[in-house]
């Protein structure tokens, strides 16, 4: 049986995920790897509701403008986008020369078919 696109795709998103989550399983607080696996969720649409989980747990225990920033993008992805909007407004102003934050915005206000806006 030759792979689909969509099988290769699942594969090479599920083992990382799975070695990532394993590892939080024994190292709870591992803020990188917590990031790593919300940004993961968010970026390719899969697990958003855990990727959600970590995002936050990851921000909570360093609250720093990037973790904030993963937090912003699964608020986003997950359809919450008024709130995620806030998130990265506090990126910016938190980190006002990281223009990483200032051009995501703007691509989200041009963004007419969010369901919060």
């Amino acid at each position: 049986d030759k792979p689909t696109y969509k099988n290769l795709l699942s594969e090479a998103f599920e083992k990382p995920w799975t070695i990532l989550h394993q590892h939080i399983q024994t190292h709870p607080d591992a803020v990188s790897q917590l990031n790593m696996l919300a940004w993961m969720g968010a970026s390719c649409n899969r697990k958003i509701n855990q990727a959600l989980r970590y995002a936050k747990h990851a921000y909570k225990i360093q609250p720093q403008p990037a973790y904030l920033d993963t937090l912003a993008q699964c608020l986003y992805v997950s359809g919450d986008r008024k709130q995620a909007t806030i998130f990265l407004k506090q990126c910016i102003m938190l980190d006002p020369a990281n223009f990483y934050y200032t051009n995501k915005l703007a691509r989200w206000q041009a963004d007419s078919s969010g369901k919060n806006e």
